[in-house]
């Protein structure tokens, strides 16, 4: 009876194991890509630059987004479906430093060309206007 409890507790042990450390991993992945984001579009400083970013970070899945009054915004997004961490992450970036994040799923990048049909003037209509509808909140970049 006892060798049968400390099967099953070293079977419950190395289960809880495998399920944190796939915890961890996915929480270092969102970590990653939002870092990798911050650095990629920070280099912005117009719309036009997003030409200059690597094909390897996937440009053509950058939303952009710009403005009557000059303003622009920059999306990027990751969904859970896109990788093997489970994670979703996107973040808006409208220059000067301004980062806005959300956990919002947006399921490929058809869904986040939805956020082209917000009606905005200006990028802090348009953040605005996501966040309401996408949960996003301003993120501070250390």
């Amino acid at each position: 009876m006892k060798l049968a409890l400390k099967i099953i507790g070293g079977v419950l042990l190395a289960i809880l194991l495998l399920v944190g450390l796939f915890i961890l991993s996915a929480s270092n992945k969102k970590r990653k890509f939002i870092k990798e984001t911050v650095a990629i579009l920070s280099t912005m400083n117009s719309p036009a630059d997003i030409k200059s970013i690597s094909p390897g970070y996937r440009p053509e899945f950058i939303l952009m987004r710009q403005f009557k009054n000059g303003g622009w915004a920059a999306v990027r997004a990751l969904d859970e479906e896109e990788n093997d961490y489970g994670f979703t992450a996107a973040l808006i970036y409208t220059g000067n430093g301004n980062f806005w994040l959300s956990d919002y799923g947006f399921c490929g990048y058809e869904e986040l060309e939805g956020m082209s049909a917000i009606t905005a003037d200006t990028p802090e209509e348009f953040v605005s206007a996501a966040s309401d509808k996408f949960g996003f909140y301003k993120f501070a970049v250390k």
